[in-house]
């Protein structure tokens, strides 16, 4: 989605979707910023739409001064873009304009090939099918699904998995018990429990037992005696 041609030290660029692409050099770093089209960035309504005007101009089709405001630059930035990564606040954005939840599907996609390669569940086609509908409930388990890639659950085996889930209050009646050596996932409850127990969204605190439902963690620092 960004411009490949660079000039000057800031550049501006219009986009088919209705936004702009500012892009900040330091050095050898690119750094490129996205703002969206707002209510008040077109300063004057009676003219074109100013992205398509942009555009003519850019494109060399015609040459001719504007004595007008055409853009109004808004103090907001929606996407920052460093290297490979995209940084933002605004996910809803990304779903809209650019194709975000297509993304977020294959990343899914690969990590239920992971779960399955794991040989710890069976139903991976269930699994299959729920990442690829479009209910909406199941949109925010594909993101949650993306994490799964990386899961210290996933390395167990399914004898030691099944003593600690079978046993623990959070966790304890949330699955049948194994057959054949894996875990079976056969209806919509246990595949939404299953990459919660994989992603472990879930932790308690030693100090008070409290458990909390968690989005974001990182592992701790070894505590030493």
């Amino acid at each position: 989605i960004l411009p490949q041609k660079l000039f000057g030290f800031t550049d501006i660029y219009s986009d088919t979707r209705g936004g702009l692409f500012f892009v900040f050099r330091y050095g050898e770093q690119y750094i490129w910023c996205y703002q969206n089209r707002r209510s008040g960035t077109v300063a004057n309504r009676k003219n074109s739409n100013c992205f398509a005007r942009i555009m003519k101009y850019d494109n060399g089709i015609i040459f001719e001064e504007q004595t007008e405001k055409i853009v109004k630059f808004e103090h907001a930035i929606d996407l920052i873009v460093v290297d490979e990564t995209i940084i933002t606040s605004n996910i809803g954005l990304l779903e809209r304009s650019f194709d975000f939840q297509i993304f977020v599907q294959q990343k899914a996609k690969e990590a239920a090939a992971t779960v399955e390669s794991s040989q710890l569940f069976t139903g991976m086609d269930k699994l299959n099918d729920y990442l690829a509908s479009d209910v909406k409930s199941h949109k925010s388990y594909r993101k949650k699904m993306m994490k799964v890639v990386d899961s210290p659950v996933l390395k167990m085996k399914t004898a030691d998995l099944w003593s600690k889930i079978s046993t623990l209050p959070r966790w304890k009646g949330k699955f049948k018990e194994p057959v054949d050596g894996k875990i079976p996932i056969e209806s919509v409850k246990e595949i939404e429990s299953m990459i919660d127990l994989l992603i472990e969204r879930f932790t308690v605190s030693e100090v008070s037992g409290q458990e909390y439902d968690t989005e974001v963690k990182k592992k701790a620092e070894e505590v030493s005696d």
